[in-house]
């Protein structure tokens, strides 16, 4: 699953949509564990995000 964010893109619309994404594998019996859905999320934002995501992670 690949999905980036791109620079400028609103974050909450970029989340809403990722979450929408992990809800779509659940509802395919595909359950990924919270903190794998959480890194996959942090690891979509762009490069700008860097210094947040390694303090988040």
């Amino acid at each position: 699953m690949t999905s980036r964010m791109r620079d400028g893109t609103s974050v909450r619309k970029h989340g809403v949509r990722m979450i929408g994404l992990v809800e779509k594998l659940s509802g395919l019996d595909i359950t990924l564990p919270h903190e794998l859905s959480v890194d996959v999320l942090l690891l979509s934002l762009p490069a700008a995000f860097n210094p947040f995501v390694s303090t988040s992670t």
